[in-house]
């Protein structure tokens, strides 16, 4: 706004209001957009500010998210995303159970997910790659957390850490529930897998937001979750990097080892000296030492 501050003895003319409106981007997609639907003017891909929405269940959807809402998110979201969201999950639709809102999310490419507490507060979190169940953070500097209501603000990754989004569940030294940001117990969000039960940390290194919910440990009224972009094909989820399954069950590593007994399957793994994909084969390494 500063190209519009007068002095007190001045008025601001149309020309300068004119000259300001024609350099605000937001104004610019907004006019292309309009141009679009009335001109059929074609528009630049990943350009569009209200996405087309799928996969809504015919008659029985009860969206609690405003336009300005979903205008306001998709705005933020990286430009190649803006153009398709796709329904994954309503706690009004599917019930309000961890293990549904899991099995709807999971492997589902990029995401928002967007959350209301009982003191009105609605926030959030852009998932910048697929959920996935492990206790290791996931995600990319693309992640962000954002708050709806009582004010409307998105909070940016700092590069202080990686701790983007996370989801585990039956670990027993591991939280188990979904976060985002923050550390492990002081989530800038946190949705424990006793469904209704969440926190939010009073600040966070990982996106420098203040508390997003109305209290520190809040009760769930709403979660709605969207993916955002185009599906994931069945060639990206084969090539997309997926732990070993014997990295999965950490804890129980870790007691064998303390035991003095690895696990038998430790060194069954893929070739990693193979360059050709389909010419990897099992190898066991030496347990002779041991």
């Amino acid at each position: 706004m500063n190209e519009l501050e007068k002095s007190d003895s001045e008025s601001i003319d149309n020309q300068a209001v004119s000259a300001w409106l024609s350099k605000s981007g937001l104004l610019i997609e907004f006019f292309g957009m309009m141009s679009h639907h009335i001109f059929q003017f074609p528009m630049t891909k990943g350009k569009s500010l209200i996405p087309l929405c799928r996969g809504i269940p015919a008659q029985v959807y009860p969206s609690w998210l405003s336009l300005s809402d979903i205008l306001f998110i998709n705005c933020a979201l990286p430009s190649e995303l803006r153009s398709e969201w796709r329904f994954l999950f309503s706690s009004r639709i599917h019930g309000e159970s961890f293990s549904s809102l899991m099995g709807n999310i999971i492997d589902k490419g990029p995401s928002v997910v967007f959350i209301k507490d009982f003191d009105g507060n609605i926030f959030g979190g852009f998932a910048s790659t697929s959920w996935t169940v492990g206790p290791q953070f996931k995600g990319t500097k693309d992640n962000f957390v954002f708050s709806l209501a009582p004010e409307m603000a998105i909070y940016n990754t700092t590069g202080f850490n990686d701790h983007y989004q996370y989801l585990n569940l039956q670990q027993q030294t591991f939280p188990n529930g979904m976060g985002m940001g923050g550390q492990l117990d002081y989530f800038a969000i946190w949705v424990d897998s006793e469904y209704g039960k969440g926190k939010c940390s009073p600040s966070c290194t990982t996106f420098n937001c203040h508390q997003l919910s109305g209290k520190p440990e809040f009760s769930i009224d709403m979660i709605e979750v969207w993916a955002v972009g185009p599906e994931p094909t069945e060639d990206e989820d084969e090539t997309e990097a997926r732990p070993s399954i014997l990295d999965v069950d950490v804890e129980g590593k870790a007691m064998l080892r303390m035991l003095n007994r690895g696990p038998v399957s430790e060194g069954m793994r893929e070739n990693p000296t193979s360059d050709d994909p389909e010419e990897k084969e099992l190898y066991v390494s030496s347990v002779s030492s041991q």
